[in-house]
């Protein structure tokens, strides 16, 4: 099939009313490009065209006119096999990616088999001065490098765990805890090890405390020598607004500039759609 041929079938798959809802959870992309073809169906007419000899036409008539032209692209080029051919049509794709649905659908199953030699690539997208490539990398670092093959290399995570515990159930928790808040303490805290000089990012995760950041983050803070490097905040919260937290961490670690940002709402109890895409925005900023 040719690329007008591909068009005429995804306009014969159309969902109308599937259009006007993606529009809305996709903003940088126009409502008119979207044509409102469902997953599933674009899933099955990837693997028809995935032994079409005429793929090729189609994937190189970049950048495509249609959101779902892009979504089935990604659908096809993740099912190839062959590793190198795969990444060499998955760095011809990322440039024209632009938007987040389609850049968490591409997924080549060929890249888990191999993951060492993924990395290399990884690292190289995530230095791209493009969002939904960087966004790209840092999915297949969360996606391939997570789990058994996690290793500090790629980023430390660090909890900071006072030597004075707080209560954990009852008003207790919130009197102690949001009073220790409030009066800014800085408790001391149990040993930790962490390399600082090897990253150039820290990204602060915070619940938020009578309206601010939690006292184990401020000495954490008040201890190290941040100087030179790049802030990215998350916060959660059981609904209240995490902006002056957000502003305490801005005060105390003297950033004046604009700095990526995540909160959400009970992310554990409340697990939504929403927060998975406001996760990916997040990480695409870093």
């Amino acid at each position: 099939m040719n690329r007008d041929e591909i068009v005429a079938e995804l306009f014969r798959l159309r969902d109308k009313k599937y259009a006007a809802f993606q529009a809305k959870l996709i903003p940088t992309v126009e409502a008119e490009r979207i044509i409102g073809v469902r997953t599933p169906e674009l899933r099955s007419f990837a693997k028809r065209l995935f032994k079409d000899e005429d793929i090729v036409s189609f994937l190189e008539c970049l950048p495509h006119q249609y959101f779902d032209e892009n979504q089935l692209h990604a659908f096809v080029i993740s099912l190839e096999k062959d590793f190198y051919k795969c990444t060499a049509e998955v760095e011809a794709f990322l440039p024209f990616i632009d938007n987040w649905a389609t850049c968490d659908q591409l997924s080549p199953k060929v890249f888990k088999k191999e993951p060492e030699k993924l990395l290399p690539y990884i690292i190289t997208w995530i230095g791209s001065d493009k969002v939904y490539t960087v966004r790209f990398a840092i999915g297949m670092l969360m996606e391939h490098f997570l789990g058994e093959r996690f290793h500090s290399k790629y980023a430390d995570l660090l909890r900071l765990t006072p030597k004075k515990a707080y209560p954990e159930k009852g008003i207790r928790k919130y009197f102690f805890g949001g009073g220790s808040a409030v009066i800014k303490e800085a408790p001391e805290l149990e040993p930790y090890k962490v390399n600082l000089e090897q990253y150039r990012q820290i990204v602060f995760v915070t619940p938020v405390w009578a309206g601010t950041v939690t006292p184990p983050l401020r000495t954490f803070i008040q201890a190290e020598n941040l100087e030179g490097k790049h802030f990215a905040f998350a916060a959660c919260s059981l609904g209240g607004s995490p902006e002056k937290t957000f502003e305490a961490l801005r005060s105390l670690l003297g950033v004046t500039g604009d700095v990526p940002t995540l909160w959400l709402v009970e992310p554990k109890r409340k697990q939504k759609p929403e927060n998975e895409k406001a996760i990916g925005e997040f990480c695409g900023k870093l």
